[in-house]
């Protein structure tokens, strides 16, 4: 499994939208692409900083989906006045979840 790290300033008070835009816009398209298999994003209200976490079956996939990613990152930045900083990609060496956190 592969890993995408994308890391967000977002402005404090727009924690919330970016939240929301990460949900309800961002997560479906991913749902779609071949090879997904997760997504996290964790966000900080002081600061406004958000990393979000798309994972991948294999490196092809990660791969395949970088121009994808490109556009839904500048959607991103566009919907909630944010700016992307950083972008990491990373081979998982190891994944365990209990549950999905709806909060």
């Amino acid at each position: 499994m592969y890993a995408r790290l994308t890391k967000l300033e977002a402005p404090p008070d727009r924690i919330d939208d970016t939240r929301s835009y990460t949900e309800e816009q961002v997560l479906p398209q991913l749902q779609q692409t071949e090879g997904f298999k997760g997504f996290i994003v964790l966000g900080d209200r002081q600061s406004g900083d958000v990393r979000t976490l798309g994972l991948w079956e294999s490196q092809e996939a990660l791969r395949d989906t970088e121009d994808a990613a490109s556009r839904v990152r500048g959607e991103v930045e566009e919907a909630v006045g944010g700016r992307v900083t950083d972008i990491e990609r990373y081979e998982v060496f190891v994944f365990e979840v209990e549950a999905n956190p709806k909060q």
